[in-house]
């Protein structure tokens, strides 16, 4: 072969080097390359949802995504109240998550409960190798510190959504690696989660209020598109999510479920049926007594002492 020959083959071959170098970047993107990706590109944002339980309308959600300086903020509430025995109990639930600008974890802060009888679960990462779990009840002391050793960048199920829609352009069929902290067990773990396909959702985006039924009904629709994201096993990580990595929607058979809609449709209808609800004596039939519900120890507050802020 000729001088000229061998450098034209070299320099094919260098070419199909970098091309492939540039492919196994694209289809095997680090964790931390992905986050820095969704970091840069998380915009701010609340979505709101209703909390469904056998069709009905039990309660409330939102999720809010945040940036400050140095920080992203990731906070989710959850409020549910059902029947037990001849009265109604509420549930409260709120994480905030604090992040990096590269979506690295800095902390979290899990709290069940009131503000002032609450189970609180606290996470705070000290520098990239442990996670300290601080536990405590009401007002309490906090119980022993725990310290769980991190093997590399860690996620909250949280945020594994951005990870996803923000790291790359969602596909079917695809499959994503993380490590993820469960705050509900305290565990560390490997999660695989997999896109398994994807649709069309009609969202009602804003309502109006109806003086006639007292109540608000939609008023405007749009149309979200969205891929379901499913960890093997019945997993926490499967939801509807788009494309921004915000949940449309998520079921799981026999237990809540959680719609997007309009504030007002998702909070406003719920309080008010709540608010009636609780000022609602218990006749007791059998004493001819009026028996007031009695509190509960991880009860949320009053519905308008735990309205979140529309943006």
């Amino acid at each position: 072969m000729s001088r000229r020959g061998i450098v034209a083959a070299l320099v094919l071959l260098f070419w199909i080097a970098g091309i492939s170098a540039l492919a196994h970047r694209e289809l095997f993107q680090g964790q931390s390359e992905r986050l820095a990706r969704a970091g840069r590109l998380l915009d701010p944002g609340a979505e709101f949802y209703a909390v469904m339980r056998h069709g009905q309308h039990v309660g409330f959600a939102s999720s809010t995504a945040d940036t400050v300086p140095g920080e992203i903020v990731l906070s989710d509430l959850v409020v549910t109240e059902l029947p037990v025995g001849r009265t109604m109990r509420r549930r409260e639930v709120r994480t905030t998550v604090r992040l990096t600008r590269e979506m690295a974890l800095a902390g979290f802060t899990r709290r069940i409960g009131s503000d002032t009888d609450a189970f609180v679960i606290t996470g705070t990462v000290h520098g990239d190798s442990a996670l300290a779990i601080e536990t405590r009840v009401g007002s309490e002391a906090p119980r022993p510190l725990q310290t769980v050793p991190l093997p590399g960048p860690v996620l909250l199920p949280a945020e594994v959504p951005y990870a996803i829609a923000l790291g790359s352009t969602p596909k079917m069929g695809q499959s994503y690696r993380f490590t993820v902290f469960d705050p509900v067990h305290l565990k560390l773990g490997e999660a695989t989660v997999r896109i398994v396909a994807e649709s069309l959702f009609v969202v009602t985006d804003s309502a109006a209020f109806d003086s006639t039924a007292g109540h608000w009904i939609p008023a405007h629709d749009t149309t979200v598109h969205a891929w379901r994201i499913e960890e093997p096993g019945g997993g926490m990580l499967d939801a509807w999510i788009d494309h921004s990595g915000r949940v449309v929607d998520a079921e799981r058979p026999g237990e809540f479920s959680v719609h997007r809609m309009a504030y007002e449709l998702a909070f406003e209808n719920w309080r008010t049926a709540s608010k009636r609800k609780r000022s609602t004596a218990i006749h007791d039939t059998r004493t001819n007594t009026l028996v007031l519900a009695p509190s509960h120890r991880h009860a949320a507050p009053d519905p308008h002492a735990s309205t979140p802020s529309r943006p």
